[in-house]
């Protein structure tokens, strides 16, 4: 399972979740994605999306931890 979390403090945290036996988690990534709060974030498959007040929208590869591009509202 992935745990994908925002802060008010710009920055996005992925996690790996195993629940084989005990609890164990593992970090994933850690990025300073926006320039200001981010407001909310979803995760759908292999694929996490985080939006900001910058109106500024991410997109996120889970399988190789790597953000893949950007919207943005001009």
């Amino acid at each position: 399972m992935t745990l994908v979390a925002g802060s008010y403090e710009k920055f996005i945290w992925g996690f790996s979740l195993k629940t084989t036996g005990s609890l164990t988690l593992k970090p994933l990534f850690f990025y300073p994605s926006h320039l200001s709060t981010i407001k909310c974030v979803a995760v759908s498959g292999p694929v996490a999306v985080s939006g900001g007040a910058d109106d500024a929208i991410k997109i996120y590869d889970l399988s190789s931890c790597s953000e893949v591009g950007s919207l943005i509202n001009k």
